[in-house]
């Protein structure tokens, strides 16, 4: 699929497919370093049904403006009632440094698991600047 992507002769159709598609498992894939705990469902059939349950609290996106809004559809997609924060942070001209220009959370993310999206990494100093503000 990134080969796809990255390739030049890929149609606008083809490359907004495929960067959906791998965002979505790109989601899916992180969602399986939350903690999960064994549990028990009862089917329609009334057979039990050893599982997995998520064992956090809640979980929160938040997106590194402008290109972490992109993997918000494939966050929605596969997390129910997720909540969104964003944030922007923007490399100063002049000193090269990442500035933090505007945030917004949802309230009490303290205990929540948190994903942050980004698409376009190139340093990841923004990302550990976003890191460092969601500490």
């Amino acid at each position: 699929m990134h080969t796809i992507i990255r390739d030049k002769e890929t149609s606008r159709d083809e490359f907004i497919f495929y960067s959906k598609r791998l965002m979505r498992l790109l989601i899916e894939h992180a969602l399986s370093f939350l903690p999960f705990q064994d549990c028990v469902v009862q089917t329609p059939q009334g057979q039990d049904y050893a599982g997995k349950c998520y064992a956090g609290k809640q979980i929160t996106g938040v997106s590194i403006l402008r290109a972490g809004e992109t993997m918000e559809p494939a966050l929605r997609a596969v997390c129910k009632d997720v909540r969104i924060g964003t944030i922007l942070i923007q490399t100063n001209q002049l000193t090269g440094e990442p500035e933090l220009h505007y945030l917004r959370l949802p309230k009490d993310i303290s205990d929540d698991h948190v994903i942050l999206m980004d698409c376009t990494v190139s340093t990841g100093a923004a990302a550990m600047m976003a890191v460092r503000v969601l500490l």
